[in-house]
């Protein structure tokens, strides 16, 4: 995973976690000496040792409080950048209405998605094109034997062409129950063909 700058929140949460279990680290090998008064009007100080005050456990236990919240802050949120990344397949426009000639930028991943699906299918041929077409059809996502059941070809056909398929990185097989279930991958096969 590559390294991205903090954001000043999640800086900020990170130098008070690392403060705090400092501070909690210095209390729990340092504890403050306490002072003994002993026979009447003469005093005497002697250092009890793994004793500690009101004010260190107050200071002990607000640190490991705060610690254990901006380490919870930094694991379960976001902390990158706040500006968006552009991506190249991002910016590509799209035609919103045939008649109009208006654009708008498509940003939804799962239309990206379709969209690649659809590539794909140009690149296939026969009974490969025919399979990859009915799973696409059923958004992605169908039961092995239902593209038995939807298409004239053979159950051993069938599982010879998505053998192919899967070589390919097109679609996945998932055993469930007595039967496996075919979803499309986000492979696009252009790409992967001209690298």
């Amino acid at each position: 995973m590559p390294w991205r700058p903090l954001s000043r929140t999640a800086l900020l949460a990170a130098v008070t976690c690392l403060l705090s279990i400092g501070t909690v680290i210095f209390l729990v090998w340092n504890p403050t000496p306490v002072m003994v008064t002993i026979k009447g009007s003469t005093s005497s100080i002697h250092r009890v040792p793994s004793v500690y005050t009101l004010r260190d456990i107050v200071v002990l236990l607000t640190a490991a409080w705060v610690g254990g919240l901006t380490s919870s802050y930094l694991w379960f949120t976001d902390h990158g950048p706040s500006q968006p990344t552009a991506d190249a397949d991002d910016n590509k426009t799209v035609a919103i209405d045939p008649d109009n000639s208006a654009t708008a930028t498509e940003t939804d991943p799962l239309e990206r998605q379709k969209r690649i699906w659809e590539s794909n299918l140009e690149t296939l041929v026969g009974d490969e094109q025919q399979i990859y077409e009915l799973v696409l059809q059923h958004d992605g996502y169908l039961e092995q034997q239902q593209v038995v059941a939807e298409t004239d070809l053979s159950q051993s056909t069938v599982s010879r062409k998505l053998d192919l398929l899967e070589r390919d990185g097109l679609i996945e097989r998932k055993r469930r129950g007595m039967g496996n279930v075919v979803s499309l991958t986000d492979t696009n096969r252009q790409q992967r063909q001209s690298s």
